[in-house]
């Protein structure tokens, strides 16, 4: 017997109902398992007076995303052009009796936290993307298993103050025995632009994956009262992906 059609007004009254945010606990979670211990290391030229030589003089200020606080330490001038991915200038880390340029793994002189030195130039606007993780969460939605795809990613501006972002994904609904796909960001060339609403992809295959840096928060039971309740989902998602489920 061949299943009936699937009916594409119905799909689309499904997917605007879908969350379009992840679970609340969902940063918590992240910190718990290690996945945001990665640090940067913000530092900008300014003049500073010196009161020995009693006249402003160029010094780096580092500002550490981990502990927030400020350091001074001495400007060094690079031999490099911007066009070759490096900033014309330094600063010298005495601790560690190193120079420290643009995307140089170093420590804070201050709280010990290792981090990725970042020269303020290369933050922009939306701030600069320390790292990403995506997460696997699962929803009833108006009687449908919804299997959702978030991205994850951990910002810092130019004073180190850190901030997240969730952007959507994909999503893939399974309605009446038919897999509906929505994803929530859009692509143009080689851009990707984040932050769509969930939006139905009538063409093309879903990529939702998992890898060991991703997060898994499904609940044991989520296809119960759904039309998918006798495929025992969140069970096989248990068994074969139990290192990733929260406790």
């Amino acid at each position: 017997m061949a299943r009936k059609a699937i009916d594409w007004d119905y799909a689309e009254e499904i997917v605007d109902t879908l969350p379009l945010k992840p679970p609340p606990r969902v940063h918590e979670i992240m910190r718990e398992r290690g996945l945001a211990n990665k640090h940067v290391l913000i530092y900008k030229v300014e003049e500073v007076y010196n009161p020995l030589t009693d006249r402003k003089e160029k010094m780096c200020k580092v500002t550490c995303s981990n502990c927030g606080e400020s350091v001074y330490m001495e400007y060094m001038q690079i031999n490099a052009c911007w066009k070759s991915g490096a900033p014309p200038c330094g600063y010298v880390q005495y601790q560690l009796k190193d120079i420290i340029v643009h995307g140089k793994d170093t420590l804070c002189t201050e709280c010990g936290a290792p981090g990725k030195a970042v020269h303020a130039n290369f933050i922009g606007q939306s701030g600069y993307e320390i790292d990403e993780t995506f997460v696997l969460t699962a929803e009833n939605v108006r009687g449908h298993l919804a299997l959702m795809e978030w991205r994850i990613v951990r910002f810092c501006d130019e004073y180190g103050k850190e901030f997240w972002k969730d952007y959507r994904r994909e999503c893939v609904t399974l309605i009446g025995g038919h897999v509906v796909r929505a994803v929530g960001y859009k692509k143009n060339y080689y851009n990707t632009s984040w932050g769509h609403v969930w939006e139905i992809r009538k063409g093309g295959c879903e990529t939702i994956g998992m890898c060991e840096k991703d997060v898994c928060m499904i609940e044991q039971g989520v296809e119960t009262g759904t039309d998918s309740e006798k495929s025992a989902f969140s069970e096989y998602m248990a068994r074969g992906l139990k290192e990733y489920c929260p406790a």
